[in-house]
This record gives structure tokens, C-alpha cells and sequence, in this order.
């Protein structure tokens, strides 16, 4: 059997070679020696060496194109996202199965995760029988973190969209503020307003984490628009330091389905740093603004690199550090996208493409936003186009048949979900 692997970075896949190498039945197996992350790379695998098989990491930044092109050609995938070892096994399940089948087959399409984390097992069609079986369990918890290279290039925006194409369905979503960060969504909401009317109190966990105190998520955050939102309360005096430690309690805390904790600009800040290590997707925002993309840059003089450099040019060098020795992957999101300007320019500065790109919106559509407390993926006439934009990041994180959304019947597709998160076959 002929083998091709594409991983999220080249240590995983380095790491991942070494484990198969040592696999009792890696003597069958042809393996492509070559980190499969570019679909141009896959075509010329598949056109010249002919791979029976294709483990895809889900985290990889061309994860789709990857897939279509695997799919059309009827090559058959493994999904990998978390164990490696229950890849090996499967894999050598495949190998045993295809010894002892004669008659060639349909194709069949295989998920498998880590057993731990209770995503999708497998989705498994026997054909010859007319026999479609399917398994279901819970959606995996997901700690997604969205962050800014410079102020005002868009984290806080794509956060609490995303938040809401997440909540649209049917998941449980927390946004979650980062307690240093000037607060902002708790005036956007309107929340000071809202407690008198709706008689509800809001309460600031980041607070009393700073306190010593153990969340009750029996109260939940405030919830509106389908949303925990755990953010800064405006009224209290500005949280100047949360460490990492307190960083994790409010995180797990929390416990939702998805949390999304917007970092803001503050990547820079050392324990925001160490915080990186425990999300599963790291989302970085960027805007097409030549004077700050210039900050990227390395400060130079007759030696060299000076000592002393930019701290946006020393987060990409972190970044960039963590991907390439620990496998911790980051993506980049082209917020303010438009066609008209030179992208190319940005993305050769950034040093890769990004894996979405969130459109340029009217300022004024915007402001009105902001004076109605609502979100540009309400919008009817935006929604389409805000879930094209945001669809890369979506899929990673949605078993796929619920990525599309039935906009006539979304109270039907929030029932599936639920039995979906309870392990029920609907």
C-alpha cells in the first residue's frame, strides 16, 4: 500500500514518520517521504507516484483543498486531529482489510480522532450491502483563540462573528474578553442597561478569578444572542496583570463547547505567550495598512539585526519559533480584505497566505451596528457573504454535514445538534 501523509508543521510530520517507522507492518507500506501541506505538491504525488491512501492533519491551512482534490481523485482519506497512535491502528486495519479483499471496493471515508476528546469515531458505508452505518458522539470542546497583530486590525470583529456562526448552530459558545484588555463589549452590549430592564445582573468572573474565587457556571455568562459573554465590566477598575495561571482557571472554568478568547494586541505579553500552547487554533488578524505591515520588518545597522526590535516583528518570530519546533500552528486572517489594493505585498511581508479573508465593510453600516448593539452576521444582506469569509475557520471546527445552514428550518437543525452533542443517532 502506497502511503502519502500531510501534517501541520514538519516536526509533526517528522514525528509521525518516526512512529509509522517503527510499526510492525510499516514493511508493507510505501510511505512518500515528503510533507504533503500544498495542493500543488499533492497533485504531482498523486500524478506521479500514485499514493492508495492520504492522512490529512485537519489543522492544516489548505486542509480543503487538500481534501476536494483527494476526494475527487478517489483516493481514500484518514482525517487526523489529535491520536496518533489510534491513526497507526486504523491504518493498520485498512491494510488487513484490503489483504483479505479480493473485489475492489467503493472508497470509503474514515474519521478518526482522539478517543479522549469524543469527536467523530467514523463514518463508515458499506455498499455492496446496501448497508449505511453511522456513528455519532459528543463535539469535542474547542479553545480557539483569535488575536491582533497591532491595535484595530480586526480580532474583536472576527471573534464575536465567528461566535455567532458558530451560535447560529446550534453550538454552545463562549466569547470570552481578556481581562488586561481595555473592556469594550460590555458597553457595546449595552449590558448596563440591560440588567435594570431584563433584571439580571452581570457578573465579572475575570474579577473574581482575580479574588481567589471558583466560577459558578451554573449562572452562566450573560448569554444574548445565543452567547456566554464573559467580557470586562466597564464600571470596575482596569485589571492591569492576569497571569497565566489565572488565565487557565477562567478559561476551563468556563467549559463550553467553544470558547473563543479574544487577546486583542496583547500576543506580546509573555504569559498571553505561554496561554498559545493550550488552544487548539490560533487565529492571528491582520489589515492591509503598508505603515504597520512595515513594523513586521527587521531593524537593521552595519552589524546586523540591532538588539533591540519591534515588538510585532519579535511576536512573528515566536510564533513563527513555537510552529516550527512544537507543531503549535498559527493562521493568519486578511481582515478588510478587498481585491483593490497590492495583497500579494502583505502576504510576502507575513512570510505565508492567510487562511481567510474577512471583507472591508462600509463604516458606515459599522457605526450603526455599534449604536444598535448587533453584528454584521445578522445582517441578511451580509450573512452570505460573512459565512464565505469565515468558512475555512468553521470547518475545522463543524462536523461538516451541519456546516451548511438551512436558513428556513434553523430550529430543526439546532434539534439535530443537541442529539448530536448527547450521542444520538437522529
Amino acid at each position: 500500500m502506497k502511503i502519502a501523509i500531510g501534517m501541520k508543521s514538519n516536526f509533526a510530520f517528522e514525528r509521525f514518520v518516526t512512529t509509522l517507522l517503527k510499526s510492525d507492518f510499516y514493511q508493507n507500506i510505501q510511505l512518500y517521504e515528503e510533507n504533503v501541506q500544498e495542493i500543488n505538491l499533492l497533485e504531482d504525488v498523486i500524478e506521479f507516484w500514485n499514493p492508495e491512501l492520504i492522512i490529512l492533519d485537519s489543522k492544516l491551512p489548505s486542509f480543503d483543498d487538500l481534501d476536494i482534490l483527494a476526494n475527487q481523485k478517489e483516493i481514500e482519506v484518514v482525517y487526523f486531529n489529535a491520536d496518533m497512535e489510534e491513526v497507526l491502528n486504523y491504518v493498520k486495519g485498512i491494510f488487513q482489510e484490503n489483504d483479505e479483499i479480493e473485489e475492489p471496493q467503493k472508497k470509503e471515508i474514515h474519521y478518526v480522532t482522539d478517543e479522549v476528546k469524543k469527536e467523530i469515531v467514523f463514518k463508515d458505508r458499506v455498499i455492496e450491502k446496501e448497508i449505511i452505518k453511522t456513528a455519532y458522539t459528543s463535539i469535542p470542546n474547542k479553545l480557539i483563540v483569535v488575536g491582533s497583530m497591532w491595535q484595530g486590525a480586526g480580532s474583536t470583529t472576527l471573534a464575536t462573528n465567528l461566535s455567532r456562526a458558530f451560535a447560529i448552530r446550534g453550538m454552545n459558545v463562549a466569547y470570552v474578553e481578556f481581562p488586561s484588555s481595555k473592556p469594550y463589549m460590555f458597553d457595546y452590549l449595552s449590558i448596563h442597561a440591560k440588567e435594570e430592564q431584563e433584571e439580571r445582573k452581570y457578573i465579572d468572573y475575570a474579577n473574581l478569578i482575580r479574588k481567589g474565587r471558583v466560577i459558578n457556571k451554573r449562572n452562566g455568562g450573560w448569554r444574548e444572542y445565543d452567547i456566554d459573554w464573559f467580557i470586562n465590566d466597564s464600571r470596575y477598575e482596569p485589571i492591569e496583570n492576569f497571569t497565566y495561571e489565572e488565565m487557565l482557571k477562567y478559561v476551563y472554568s468556563i467549559n463550553s463547547t467553544i470558547t473563543i478568547v479574544d487577546l486583542s494586541s496583547n500576543l506580546h505579553l509573555p504569559d498571553v505567550q505561554k496561554f498559545l500552547h493550550h488552544a487548539d487554533d490560533i487565529y492571528i488578524c491582520v489589515d492591509p495598512d503598508p505603515v504597520k505591515v512595515d513594523w513586521l520588518a527587521s531593524i537593521t545597522n552595519e552589524q546586523g539585526e540591532t538588539k533591540k526590535q519591534r515588538k510585532e516583528k519579535l511576536v512573528i518570530d515566536y510564533l513563527n519559533s513555537i510552529e516550527e519546533k512544537e507543531g503549535i500552528s498559527y493562521k493568519f486572517v486578511n481582515m478588510k480584505y478587498t481585491k483593490s489594493i497590492d495583497n500579494q505585498s502583505l502576504w510576502t511581508s507575513l512570510g505565508k497566505k492567510p487562511t481567510a479573508f474577512f471583507p472591508i465593510v462600509d463604516y458606515e453600516v459599522l457605526i450603526n451596528l455599534v449604536w444598535k448593539s448587533e453584528f454584521l452576521y445578522d445582517l441578511s444582506n451580509y450573512q452570505d457573504l460573512i459565512e464565505k469569509s469565515l468558512k475555512p475557520i468553521i470547518v475545522q471546527n463543524v462536523p461538516r454535514q451541519y456546516y451548511e445552514i438551512n436558513k428556513n428550518k434553523n430550529k430543526n437543525i439546532k434539534g439535530i445538534l443537541k442529539a448530536f452533542k448527547k450521542g444520538e443517532k437522529k
